[in-house]
């Protein structure tokens, strides 16, 4: 596509020089009276004219190569994108290539940094990851060389104008020169023969006529090859914009292309990231809630152990009350013989019980607090993971 619409333009350029050659060949006669009258100066003005058409061909022509690079850039870079997906229907898709005939090309000369750097990233890396900025400075390099390229052919139309204009200040001087002498001839004049006044005066106005014809043949001939080879430019900066547009076109789906892929396994990542986090957390939840379970058990327990131990101390303190000999009350109780001793330790012991329980039940309830902590923690952590990726996408897709 890019090589057809190159050539279009080409021809386009070809059509402009047969027809200023068709001009030329119709006006010989006028043609050729304006190069003698300043033959030297006319013909400078052709050549530099003759030249810019061969710079204006020569850097269309050379599209051809630039293209062709382009194209080897864009299919080596599909064959490591797909290889795997062709190579899985068809084993030996890169011996078929072959049968096919080669296309040699040259390094390009506009694309030249262009290319090295795309082609070796792209061989080293098995793939093509390029930032707006790092295709801005491409773009921005590549712009540069097509003005560098063009500053020759721009330069040449000046100096068509340069050199017309020349050619006018030239002929200029000579006129009025030949003027001057005229006037002083006539001032000097004496009443001799009239006839041979008349013949002088008319040989003398020879110089000025001459003049005239130098000044407007060279600026004819200059602006009209300025006109000519501005077209030309015209023509070839349509050409070199079809290569600019194609290239960045394709630097442009190659960031897309590498940016989705991107952002799909930082989905994918955060994803698993993401349900890992989840999966820790209905962990830590399960054991909170094994452990409120641990601790309502814990606390069943406590309160009915306390109750079993208020309850013999109860007994006692009646037995006491009442006067009961101790051995009876023992007996009544289904324990040894009680005595003040006994009585302090069973007080001691129902101390050292209920502290005990409340101690369980405090490190339960840490244990608790602690599991549901990190719980809110994790979530609290996905939640601001989710805050930056959206902040990061925010800020890519103002920068684009």
């Amino acid at each position: 596509m890019m090589r057809k619409r190159i050539k279009n333009q080409i021809i386009k350029m070809v059509i402009a020089v047969i027809m200023v050659s068709g001009l030329v060949g119709w006006q010989f006669e006028f043609v050729w009276t304006g190069l003698t009258s300043n033959i030297y100066l006319n013909m400078t003005i052709v050549g530099m004219f003759l030249f810019g058409i061969v710079l204006a061909f020569r850097s269309a022509l050379s599209l051809k190569n630039e293209v062709i690079a382009l194209n080897a850039l864009t299919e080596a870079y599909d064959d490591i994108r797909m290889g795997a997906e062709r190579e899985a229907d068809e084993p030996y898709w890169r011996h078929y290539r072959c049968l096919e005939p080669g296309i040699v090309f040259h390094r390009p000369r506009l694309l030249g940094h262009v290319f090295d750097l795309t082609y070796e990233k792209m061989m080293r890396a098995r793939k093509l990851q390029l930032s707006i900025g790092t295709m801005q400075s491409l773009m921005q390099e590549l712009n540069s060389k097509l003005a560098d390229d063009r500053s020759m052919l721009n330069y040449v139309t000046g100096l068509l104008v340069f050199l017309g204009l020349i050619g006018t200040f030239i002929g200029l001087m000579g006129m009025v020169s030949s003027v001057g002498g005229i006037i002083g001839g006539i001032a000097n004049m004496d009443g001799g023969d009239s006839t041979e006044a008349f013949k002088k005066l008319i040989t003398d106005l020879q110089g000025p006529l001459v003049g005239m014809a130098t000044g407007f043949s060279s600026s004819l001939f200059g602006l009209f090859g300025s006109l000519t080879l501005g077209l030309l430019g015209r023509f070839l900066n349509l050409a070199t914009g079809v290569l600019r547009s194609g290239l960045e076109g394709w630097l442009a789906a190659v960031s897309e292309i590498e940016s989705d892929e991107a952002d799909n396994e930082h989905a994918l990542k955060l994803q698993e990231k993401m349900a890992a986090a989840l999966d820790e957390a209905n962990l830590r939840a399960r054991k909170a809630n094994e452990t409120l379970d641990r601790l309502a058990m814990l606390t069943a327990h406590s309160v009915k152990a306390q109750a079993e131990q208020v309850k013999k101390f109860a007994e006692l303190s009646e037995a006491l009350s009442q006067g009961k000999p101790l051995e009876a009350s023992a007996g009544e109780a289904g324990a040894s013989p009680p005595s003040t001793e006994r009585l302090e330790a069973l007080t001691e012991a129902l101390d050292n019980r209920i502290a005990s329980s409340f101690s369980d039940l405090s490190r339960a309830m840490e244990s608790a607090f602690l599991g549901f902590a990190d719980v809110l923690r994790v979530s609290e952590l996905s939640r601001a993971r989710r805050e930056q990726t959206a902040g990061e996408r925010r800020v890519e897709g103002g920068a684009s």
